[in-house]
């Protein structure tokens, strides 16, 4: 891979299942042609593009260079060591990401300081937030030195202080000086393209050689004419759509079949607003996403249909601010054939 790109992010859902710590997977990671520019990271703020992709639902969007790809597992074994847990990264590029949404009801110790780290010495980030409940966690390291392999390690104890509690003690521990600029957090936006220059029309007569070319009349008044232009498409394929837009939120449905757990792709899956209805199919993860405004669509129904499966059906509170997410289980069909892969 090209040796400029910024690296790969893992994001894990956490929980414990027996005493086995178990996690579902999406990882973000460039192909061999991928941009050589930063991945940034909307871990407090929304991103304004449309393009920007998802983490865990909700808990994080990522700005991605050309060239990345998004893929996911469930159910995934956590290692573990001397109460320790840790991730092995297969880190691409300069630096590699790791956001936890814990378990509920779990903290990172206090025992270790910092709570979590890696094996290598550069410069690393390190933030918490409140999530619906549980803490999600924020660790970003980029090795100082060729580094292809890395380990992140943490501990979790039970809850004893309240989430906000714990999240201020995380984000009050000291920072280092310098933090990972390939993999950033929160970045600042991208300046728009400047645009060609204008060329003066055909016919016009050339300038003054004692002036500029841009003081010819005719050069003025198409100059005039393009800016027109750039500030009508800016206004109404940019600014607009995305003001228009902001006070929507993500709600997401996963659908798995009842019992297994297993993700249903290509299902069919029918949001039923006050006014229309909206029909989209799922991922290979089973995940369906829909925009809604919490403040006007305070009624939704959301209607499953997937081949092999009984349909599903669900009432759907009002979202809230910040979206959310739900699981609609399907029961196999009474002596139907079993579901085409």
């Amino acid at each position: 891979m090209a040796p400029g790109i910024a690296g790969n992010v893992y994001a894990f859902d956490l929980r414990f299942e027996k005493g086995v710590l178990r996690g579902d997977l999406q990882e973000v990671q460039p192909f061999d042609n991928a941009s050589e520019a930063p991945v940034n990271i909307r871990w407090d703020t929304k991103s304004p593009y449309p393009a920007a992709t998802w983490l865990l639902t909700d808990v994080a969007q990522v700005e991605l260079p050309h060239g990345y790809q998004k893929i996911g597992q469930k159910r995934i074994d956590i290692p573990h060591s001397d109460g320790d847990h840790f991730w092995d990264h297969v880190q691409h590029g300069h630096g590699s990401g790791l956001i936890l949404l814990l378990p509920a009801g779990y903290m990172l110790t206090y025992d270790l300081v910092p709570p979590i780290s890696s094996n290598v010495q550069g410069y690393t980030r390190l933030g918490a937030k409140e999530h619906r409940g549980r803490i999600a966690i924020l660790y970003l390291v980029e090795p100082t030195s060729g580094v292809h392999n890395l380990r992140t390690t943490w501990r979790l104890r039970k809850v004893s202080a309240t989430i906000a509690e714990e999240v201020i003690r995380i984000n009050s521990l000291p920072q280092p000086a310098h933090a990972p600029f390939h993999i950033t957090v929160d970045g600042p936006l991208t300046q728009a393209p400047t645009p060609p220059t204008a060329k003066p029309p055909v016919g016009a007569s050339p300038p003054d050689d004692n002036s500029s070319w841009w003081k010819n009349p005719a050069v003025l008044v198409a100059l005039i004419s393009l800016a027109g232009v750039l500030l009508t498409g800016y206004w109404q394929f940019v600014y607009k759509p995305a003001h228009d837009t902001a006070k929507n939120v993500v709600l997401a449905f996963f659908v798995e079949e009842r019992g297994s757990g297993k993700a249903i792709s290509n299902a069919q899956v029918i949001l039923q607003r006050p006014t229309r209805q909206e029909e989209k199919q799922t991922d290979s993860f089973g995940t369906a996403r829909f925009e809604v405004d919490p403040d006007k669509e305070q009624t939704l129904h959301v209607r499953v249909q997937a081949e092999g499966y009984q349909d599903g059906s669900q009432e759907i509170d009002a979202p809230s601010k910040n979206g959310g997410s739900y699981t609609v289980y399907l029961d196999s069909a009474p002596n139907a054939p079993p579901p085409t892969k």
